[in-house]
């Protein structure tokens, strides 16, 4: 389990002040028993205490310090140095081109922290990247390479100690998930970890020791005020709280875990073997797997699986103890798959509500087809389903088959909707159909046998029913508007039926506000009234999407004022003009040609926008829907007084001696960052920003907060590069695709014989204007130089930047 969470999930509030958190799950006593529990786990296997752990990811708070040391549970634990960085009020550890620390002092050492109750327990931090070389990278290496580049970083972090004059002993921790990583290794690792052992044993300048040993050998260490509450993953608590899957199932959790809590403390009753099967059931019910599985950070490939068993456990609490179990144990809180439209939305527009679906009137809209097999036999209504937007609203059409036929008597179309908000969901819609997702809006539209009669917009209440927050008009046969009150206005939404064809407008406003970048999902359902006891029921005939919901993307909807606009010429995506293209074919034509790059902002946000020649597509699934392709946007905001020349690690570029960047935008799928020059190097600054992709425009917007860049756009100057998005790391610098003579499945061609040359295939440039790109990516001293540390801004080509007119 996430220890710090069980202690208080709110102090996940101190590494994520923004985050959408559960109500508040508070259980000390639980973090100390799971402990207890390994801790008896390991006397069993081993037939003695541990006197340390590595609690679960990595994650620790100062909180939980007390708790270990005042049971007795270790002496000491570790963590990751991103975590060490925060305590000690630092961006982060910098590091050279050779990937070693330059605090190293600062790091390689283990440091007490009291807690709130003595006595005090030492914590150790690993190095992030010799960690993860062992756990991800070499398994892709000979392993007799890999273990000497283990060792040779191991001699430069020796150099560096030796460099800032630091008095040792140091230990240099490293930690990785020990299940995880000899799976990708050829023969289980054997090559690499004979070689790494043989040369450990065989360097007289390294020592193998446990922290346990070192503290003994060297029990005078520094102190930590404060310990930062985070994890081995981006220094916080992310990867099991604050996405609205994650939540959700804390929520479950803490219902469950009051329920149970009453029986501890005699206030309900159940034998003791009962209590005991509930508690047992409880522990699992709180580890760590299930959070990370939810959420959009972290896919299994099956974690509807790990979201049944979840559920499923939750509900043996309840079975163990004789209690009612409660509904929200049988609805997925993961939602059903969302579903590709067949087409995606290509602009905004806006089409007449009129019940005729004109030639080309919605040709820019996404629409999702009910085609093919099974999926046409369960459609007995739906052709097409079809959406888009413009600045004020969504608009929504449906398309009958041919030959459609209404049901006599009462029938109605239901659009349910997952906007934005934090109102109540409903998991099911009224006719009691799992919606494969949790709903707060829906529209429902009614037919008297086969005509028009009325809508309503409605709202899920508290307890998952739909209730009605609105009256209509029927304005003419065929025509409804549906007004639903406001505050300060009553917001209407018309819509209109011909002759097989459903269209209708909602305003944005009614759907929390919806804007740029925001997602909801969708689902249309279609179906007849039957008489009942307690009047109609509705009963569900179709749906559409069948086998999920759609999820629809806000597209950029142009409300932001507009300072730059830059029109790039196609076909310039060669760099200095000689490069090439990798030769797998998920390097389509076009996807390294910027068209255009556009600055604007709006009351909250300064927005930049490109659009790409080829295919924006996320090919291998990164959390922001970039895959292949890596955005810079480089910001000068006071001329080159202050600020940096060089670019960001592996750009292998630098600005023109006329400018000097303050803020550097990297926009990848992975590990996008917002980054301002540092004493030794770039420093991440800690801010949460928002990466749209819209892959049916080829565009790709990002919207960082005015409160960190500032409200002037208009007066600072912008450079822009679009590079290749590298996966593996240890064969590119700060993930950026490399270039080599010629081209490889997934490598650039084209780069002449020396190490200094540009990486960088396209830059915003209006056609035209001087120097040109080839000129400026192309014009540099080549040289031989291996370590890029060594080379300053002049010995890299030379951008120049734009300012707006």
């Amino acid at each position: 389990p996430i220890l710090p969470l069980l202690i208080d999930t709110n102090l996940a509030r101190i590494s994520m002040p923004k985050a959408e958190l559960p109500p508040r799950f508070s259980f000390p006593r639980d973090a100390v028993t799971q402990a207890e529990r390994g801790v008896e786990l390991y006397r069993q296997h081993f037939g003695i205490d541990p006197t340390g752990m590595w609690p679960a990811e990595g994650a620790v708070a100062e909180e939980m310090v007390g708790i270990a040391g005042r049971n007795g549970l270790a002496s000491w634990m570790a963590s990751d140095e991103e975590v060490l960085a925060k305590s000690l009020g630092m961006a982060g550890f910098s590091r050279d081109s050779t990937e070693t620390v330059l605090d190293a002092d600062l790091l390689y050492r283990p440091y007490y922290v009291e807690g709130r109750n003595p006595p005090p327990v030492a914590i150790v931090f690993r190095d992030h990247v010799i960690s993860d070389k062992v756990g991800f990278t070499y398994s892709g290496m000979d392993g007799v390479d890999a273990a000497a580049d283990f060792l040779q970083r191991m001699h430069l972090i020796r150099d560096q100690l030796k460099a800032e004059g630091a008095e040792g002993p140091h230990l240099v921790s490293v930690i990785l998930d020990g299940e995880n990583a000899w799976e990708h290794y050829d023969n289980d690792g054997k090559a690499f970890l004979h070689a790494l052992y043989q040369g450990l044993s065989d360097d007289p300048l390294l020592q193998t020791i446990t922290p346990t040993e070192f503290l003994a050998m060297a029990p005078e260490q520094p102190e930590i005020e404060q310990l930062w509450a985070g994890s081995w993953i981006s220094h916080d608590f992310s990867t099991w709280i604050g996405e609205e899957e994650e939540n959700t199932a804390w929520d479950y959790l803490r219902q469950t875990r009051e329920l149970l809590e009453l029986y501890i403390r005699g206030k309900r009753t159940a034998s003791e073997e009962d209590l005991a099967r509930a508690i047992d059931a409880m522990m699992i019910a709180e580890g760590s797997d299930w959070f990370w599985w939810y959420g959009s950070d972290q896919d299994s490939g099956n974690d509807s699986d790990f979201d049944q068993q979840f559920r499923d456990t939750l509900r043996q609490v309840y079975v163990a103890l004789g209690a009612k179990v409660p509904d929200f144990v049988d609805v997925p809180i993961i939602p059903q798959q969302a579903q590709l439209p067949d087409q995606a939305a290509m602009d905004l527009f806006t089409p007449t509500i009129d019940g005729v679906i004109d030639e080309g009137e919605w040709d820019a809209a996404g629409y999702y087809v009910a085609s093919g097999g099974a999926m046409a036999a369960a459609q007995p209504f739906f052709d097409r389903l079809a959406y888009g937007f413009d600045q004020q609203n969504l608009y929504l059409a449906i398309q009958a088959v041919e030959d459609y036929a209404l049901p006599a008597g009462g029938s109605y179309i239901e659009f349910y909707l997952r906007v934005p908000g934090s109102d109540p969901v409903s998991s099911f819609s009224r006719g009691r159909s799992l919606l494969g997702f949790p709903a707060n809006v829906m529209m429902a539209v009614q037919f008297v046998d086969g005509d028009l009669d009325g809508a309503a917009f409605y709202t899920a209440g508290d307890g998952g029913e739909w209730v009605t927050a609105s009256t209509s008009e029927l304005d003419a046969p065929g025509r409804v508007t549906v007004t639903i009150p406001g505050a300060d206005t009553d917001w209407v939404a018309p819509l209109a039926w011909g002759d097989g064809d459903l269209e209708l407008a909602i305003p944005l406003v009614l759907l929390g506000n919806a804007d740029t970048g925001d997602r909801f999902s969708m689902r249309a359902f279609h179906g007849q009234s039957q008489n009942g006891e307690d009047g109609a029921r509705p009963l569900d005939l179709a749906q559409l999407p069948f086998s999920g919901p759609a999820l629809v993307t806000v597209p950029d909807l142009g409300t932001s004022t507009i300072v730059l606009e830059i029109a790039d010429p196609e076909g310039d995506d060669s760099g200095p003009g000689a490069y090439t293209y990798p030769l797998d074919g998920v390097f389509a034509g076009g996807a390294f040609d910027l068209t255009s790059f556009t600055v604007g902002y709006d009351d909250e946000d300064i927005l930049f926008k490109f659009t790409v020649a080829g295919p924006v597509e996320n090919v291998w699934g990164s959390p922001n829907g970039l895959s292949v392709q890596t955005f810079d946007i480089y910001i000068d905001q006071d001329g080159p007084e202050s600020g940096a020349r060089l670019m960001l690690p592996g750009r292998n570029a630098a600005l023109s001696a006329d400018f000097g960047w303050d803020y550097a935008i990297w926009a990848e799928g992975w590990y996008p960052g917002i980054y301002v020059p540092g004493d030794e190097g770039p420093e991440q600054v800690d801010v949460q920003w928002l990466i749209l992709v819209d892959p049916g425009q080829s565009k790709v917007t990002v919207k960082v907060p005015k409160e960190l860049l500032g409200e002037d756009p208009e007066n600072w100057t912008y450079a822009v590069a679009l590079l290749g998005q590298e996966g593996y790391p240890s064969t590119g610098v700060w993930r950026v695709r490399d270039v080599v003579a010629t081209a490889e499945q997934w490598r650039f061609g084209g780069a002449p014989q020396d190490t200094n040359h540009t990486r960088i295939m396209d830059l915003a440039w209006p056609d035209g204007a001087t120097p040109s790109q080839a000129d400026m990516l192309g014009s540099y001293t080549s040289s031989q130089e291996a370590n890029m540390d060594l080379l300053g801004p002049n010995d890299f080509a030379k951008v120049r930047m734009i300012r707006p007119e």
